[in-house]
């Protein structure tokens, strides 16, 4: 693996910062990416590497992310390991469905995500490497989420398992991890915690672990599929949900 260079999206926090951190101690150039700059440059000290660079970047905006995209290439910055971490419901969805909500909850958790692996794909064939994982949710397969959100994730598995199979022949691992639940400042069950709690405690005594999630965990396994030499990874969706059912 020639100058692993690698792309996080949604990084200046949770799950996609915890991935950061895992690959600055295995020496991995990482390109940050999140909506405030601010919180970006504090990530960026959270790492010990100076190589790393950062970019404030809404990945719902189409524009901000073809000049974003556009930019890399510019200054020769070409990533070939990717982890897509951007993603979020929506406040308004709910039953009965809107459909400009599925299509911007569409756009925010797969199109964007899309966009960015047409972009470096050509490079990835071109050097027989690659690395791409998706940060799904384990919500796709069970349906307990916002419809939307669980369409956006679901429509997601089915890219993951297409791409994978076409890809894999140049060298290029494409997998999808699927998350349960995870708690981490800022995060949706956090502020759940103050704002319903009955629901929060309700949700918690599911879990047989006794807890939630934490973004570590996810990081872990994202690291080790990114800098594995393996390619039976290919096409799997892999479920982190800590045992629940």
């Amino acid at each position: 693996m020639k100058d692993p260079i690698a792309l996080i999206t949604g990084s200046s926090r949770g799950v996609g910062l915890a991935i950061a951190k895992m690959l600055d101690k295995r020496g991995i150039k990482v390109i940050l990416t999140g909506r405030s700059q601010i919180a970006l440059n504090y990530a960026l000290t959270q790492l010990t590497s100076k190589q790393h660079q950062a970019f404030s970047v809404d990945f719902s905006n189409q524009d901000e992310v073809n000049h974003f995209l556009n930019r890399l290439v510019e200054n020769v910055m070409i990533p070939n390991m990717l982890i897509h971490n951007v993603g979020g419901t929506l406040a308004e969805d709910t039953f009965p469905l809107n459909i400009n909500i599925v299509k911007e909850t569409i756009n925010l958790n797969l199109d964007s995500a899309l966009k960015v692996n047409e972009k470096f794909l050509p490079y990835m064939i071109e050097n027989k490497f690659g690395r791409i994982v998706h940060i799904g949710s384990d919500a796709s397969l069970t349906g307990q989420a916002s419809p939307a959100y669980v369409i956006a994730k679901a429509a997601l598995n089915g890219y993951v398992k297409s791409a994978a199979r076409f890809y894999a022949k140049h060298g290029i691992m494409i997998c999808a991890v699927l998350p349960g639940i995870l708690e981490h400042e800022g995060s949706a069950w956090t502020k759940k915690k103050i704002t319903n709690p009955i629901h929060y405690q309700s949700k918690l005594d599911q879990m047989p672990l006794g807890r939630f999630g934490m973004p570590e965990e996810i990081a872990s396994m994202v690291a080790e599929l990114i800098t594995s030499d393996s390619m039976m990874c290919a096409g799997a969706l892999l479920e982190l949900c800590g045992a629940v059912v």
